[in-house]
């Protein structure tokens, strides 16, 4: 029986850690963000800037129900084709990823 219980915690730390992480990425950017300084908000990958972060979705798709995350600037992966934000969901521009 303690071998079951070990192993479902195991399997639970090994599924679970990286939705948890990725949840407390979001408050780790950096108070004193230095300009070029690079970090991850649980979705995107953001640089820092004088005047606003410019963040680059690495995977994540832009959300229907929540479109405030994707900025213009921004780009996204839809899961074929690469996006860039408009203010304007509907007028998002995507293309093929050059590989």
């Amino acid at each position: 029986m303690k071998h079951l219980q070990l192993i479902t915690l195991l399997l639970a730390v090994l599924f679970l850690g990286p939705v948890f992480t990725e949840a407390f990425n979001f408050f780790l950017r950096p108070t004193s963000c230095a300009i070029g300084t690079q970090w991850y908000n649980g979705c995107n990958m953001c640089t820092c800037t004088a005047d606003d972060d410019y963040c680059t979705a690495m995977i994540c798709p832009r959300d229907p129900d929540n479109n405030n995350w994707c900025k213009p600037g921004q780009a996204y992966f839809n899961g074929n084709l690469w996006c860039f934000c408009h203010s304007d969901p509907k007028k998002d521009v995507c293309r093929k990823l050059d590989l």
